[in-house]
């Protein structure tokens, strides 16, 4: 296939290099005007990505000047061609054209171009080619097809509202830009009225005979986890949980875990999710906080909570085991190799089921506005750990808009599920999520990153969400991405060129697409922005769900600020949590009226918006420490020190000062494989930090560690434990040298 770009669709700076050129021109200075223009683009590297792709699937990529930059000038134009190869990538011809009409006597098949050149663009079979230049105030994509050799999935472009215009207030909750991505249709999408159990089940009947879940190659269709679903809420009832109880689930990522919540939502109940790993006193707080009534928990933690048990505002503790589902063979293999030394007596899983056949029939509790569906704790790596009280309608909302954002999942499609049930991520993105939409969900329970090839390949998986580190793992492990549909980072913030080269990776390896990215919090059911082909900028995490309205405001305060202005992000809609648990302190801190009439969840995440809608994270607000009575910013230290070759990774924690009571920045890096940490190292962190940052941003004291601490979700898959840093645990990393 041959493809023709247009020179103004790849080129950021297009009008200023123009005028140098122009200015060049009147002095009667051609040449020069010719080399003062391409020495000074600034190049699209999204389009640049997506075009190395096409090239390395065998198309021919041509490049089209204006003719007033060339004249037909064949010396000028091989020397334009020599200028504009970058980044492992060059043109194959570069030609002018004059009008359209010439692409089709040229053999053209399709044309990438701005909306200046007949309004016309490309849609690639898998993504739309991005023509954001900055110095337009508007674009249209309108499909145009010459000769394709193969057929080509055309989305309707009249669908797509862009907005002519600029920002009519310069406030963008009211200008609300980000909705020109939406279709009239999909801005008036209602948001469903249902419980999970309902909004679950309403695709199930549709899909009975198709698969549900994969664990450990048992497979689960439709049909089979209703059943189980039904079963379990029998279950429940025979030990008397009814409408408004909660019940606690310390499980991992295995089938058990879904058919309880699940269950749960049947009969109004709420699920409260709780990590098995966490420490017996933590577990005891999270069950006694809610007044659960019963726990079902894994019987490896049971045997290491034994000593509180007592504690325990409940009685009734199921003990499930991991291997429960899994295939007969590997079952007996594992409950082999398992050592338990309960010395107490709890209910059976076997039980908990038995039981259940007393109750001839588990009613379904009907939808009611604002009912609690789940509880999710969150804080632990920040501060005061609190229980999120989450909907139907947060979880159903999420879910529902995500659909409208995320277009390209299918039935049949299968999603790779890592994170874990206990995390908003795991329960909603990658499991109620999926499940809804006719996707097949495959539990890991215990994430290996060697084991991650022949996961992904063997189940045939289109889609994962995750951190960042697993998608640089699936590159790692050379991971087979030809069928990779929505690979979605979120949970930490990820920097550009660590972004970069993710998406390099994933053109290495197959896929057709850039890796995506999302933002959420728990509070607001873990998913708030989603990138698509159409808002998926570097650097960026996307634009929020059809359903929400976001804000940036001055810290501390109700005052919205403008676009590009740094503030904390606010959060109104459908997907905003109910509360925290019987905190009601903690609740109006967070959740506040403004002067709008809207209750606006503040989220204590520092970014800003431009003026497409497009929203960009830089660092936890609780991340920010006064010096001196000056704010510092911890990430704005990490992202100059990042720009140096040598370093992998880096976190900045404050410290006390050995003398002085203020506090000052302490860097911990990771090195790069090759690399020394030296004086020589030492004095490049320094100068670059004296250049970038003042006085209040200067590290105190840099030190090069192996690891950095993690929150435990299970290897590679945790987050920077920023408190354990602050706290300067040394004992949890291998320290190879201090220097101050």
């Amino acid at each position: 296939m041959t493809i023709c770009v247009n020179l103004k669709a790849i080129v950021k700076n297009y009008s200023l290099c123009e005028k140098l050129f122009r200015e060049d021109y009147k002095d009667n200075n051609y040449t020069k005007g010719i080399l003062d223009f391409f020495s000074s683009i600034e190049i699209n590297s999204d389009i640049i990505h997506d075009l190395k792709r096409l090239k390395k699937e065998g198309n021919k990529i041509d490049l089209y000047v204006p003719n007033y930059l060339v004249y037909g000038n064949e010396k000028i134009m091989e020397k334009v061609k020599r200028l504009l190869e970058f980044d492992e990538f060059s043109f194959d011809i570069i030609k002018k054209y004059n009008s359209l009409d010439e692409l089709k006597n040229d053999n053209i098949d399709c044309f990438v171009s701005d909306f200046n050149i007949g309004g016309q663009g490309i849609i690639l079979p898998y993504q739309v080619i991005k023509l954001d230049s900055c110095d337009y105030e508007k674009f249209e994509l309108v499909k145009k097809v010459y000769n394709a050799k193969y057929d080509i999935n055309l989305r309707k472009i009249n669908e797509l509202e862009y907005n002519t215009q600029k920002a009519r207030t310069g406030i963008p909750s009211i200008d609300k830009p980000w909705r020109k991505f939406y279709s009239e249709k999909e801005k008036s999408v209602v948001m469903p009225r249902k419980t999970m159990y309902e909004y679950l089940k309403c695709g199930a009947e549709k899909m009975s005979n198709k698969t549900a879940l994969v664990y450990y190659g048992r497979k689960f269709t439709y049909e089979e986890l209703m059943e189980k679903i039904d079963k379990y809420a029998s279950s429940f009832i025979s030990y008397g949980i009814k409408e408004g109880d909660v019940v606690s689930i310390c499980m991992p990522n295995a089938p058990e875990a879904i058919f309880m919540v699940y269950a749960l939502n049947k009969i109004g109940a709420i699920a409260n999710m709780i990590h098995p790993l966490k420490s017996p006193n933590e577990i005891k707080e999270y069950v006694n906080k809610v007044d659960s009534k019963m726990l079902l928990v894994l019987d490896t933690t049971l045997q290491n909570i034994e000593g509180i048990t007592n504690e325990l505002c409940t009685n009734k503790i199921v003990s499930v085991s991991v291997g429960n589902s899994m295939p007969l063979y590997m079952k007996l293999i594992f409950e082999k190799s398992k050592k338990l030394n309960l010395t107490k007596e709890y209910i059976s899983l076997k039980d908990f089921e038995n039981n259940g056949k007393k109750v001839k029939n588990s009613l379904q509790v009907d939808y009611k506005e604002n009912a609690g569906a789940a509880i999710m704790h969150t804080g632990g790596t920040s501060g005061k750990s609190k229980a999120v009280l989450l909907t139907n309608d947060n979880l159903n909302s999420m879910v529902h808009a995500q659909r409208v954002t995320a277009k390209n999942f299918a039935e049949g499609d299968v999603m790779l599920t890592i994170m874990p049930v206990f995390h908003g991520f795991g329960l909603c993105s990658s499991v109620h999520m999926p499940l809804s939409y006719g996707v097949s969900v495959v539990l890991w329970p215990k994430f290996e990153s060697k084991k991650l090839k022949s996961m992904y390949e063997k189940n045939n998986v289109n889609h994962m969400f995750g951190i960042p580190k697993l998608f640089e793992c699936l590159i790692k492990e050379n991971v087979d991405l030809t069928n990779a549909g929505y690979l979605v980072s979120g949970g930490e913030k990820i920097e550009q060129k660590r972004e970069q080269k993710i998406n390099n990776g994933f053109l290495e390896n197959g896929s057709k697409f850039n890796l995506k990215k999302g933002y959420g919090l728990t509070e607001a059911t873990a998913g708030t922005t989603l990138s698509d082909d159409y808002s998926n900028r570097l650097g960026s995490i996307g634009i929020p769900l059809v359903c929400n309205d976001f804000k940036v405001v001055k810290p501390g305060t109700e005052e919205e600020l403008g676009y590009y202005e740094k503030g904390e992000f606010c959060i109104s809609g459908p997907t905003v949590m109910k509360c925290y648990y019987n905190d009601e302190e903690e609740t109006k801190k967070t959740l506040r009226k403004h002067s709008d009439g809207k209750i606006w969840l503040h989220t204590g995440d520092m970014g800003y918006m431009d003026e497409s809608g497009l929203l960009y994270y830089t660092d936890r607000l609780t991340r920010m420490y006064t010096s001196g009575g000056f704010n510092v910013y911890p990430p704005h230290i990490e992202e100059v020190i990042l720009k140096l070759d040598e370093i992998e990774s880096c976190a900045v924690v404050p410290m006390k000062h050995p003398s002085k009571n203020i506090k000052v920045p302490k860097v911990y890096i990771i090195m790069k494989k090759g690399y020394e940490f030296n004086e020589d190292l030492l004095n490049k962190i320094k100068n670059i930090c004296s250049l970038n940052l003042d006085l209040y941003h200067q590290p105190f004291s840099i030190e090069s560690i192996d690891s950095f601490p993690i929150t435990n979700l299970g290897e590679n898959i945790g987050k920077v434990d920023y408190k354990k840093l602050e706290e300067n645990a040394n004992e949890t990393v291998k320290v190879k040298k201090l220097v101050k």
